[in-house]
């Protein structure tokens, strides 16, 4: 995962969308735990409000799910 930090799109956009990827390429399985938000601040050098606003857009969209003081989860995929 690359995040271009002199691109006009917006460095959360980019994290959620290489999440995103990552979810829907099976390499973050249901039910399996992501990096903490700490992580990702660390391994991108991006702030953590960054970082919240990628998480808590794709918790909105239904991809992952939080568990109060156990961290961020990816969801099980809902067939429409």
């Amino acid at each position: 995962m690359m995040i271009d930090k002199t691109s006009p799109i917006p460095i959360y956009h980019q994290l959620e969308e290489n999440i995103r990827s990552q979810i829907l390429a099976g390499e973050l399985k249901p039910n399996e735990p992501i990096p903490s938000e700490r992580e990702f601040c660390d391994q991108y050098q991006i702030s953590r409000m960054t970082v919240r606003q990628a998480l808590s857009n794709l918790v909105n969209e239904g991809l992952l799910y939080r568990k109060k003081g156990t961290g961020t989860f990816v969801n099980e995929h809902k067939l429409n």
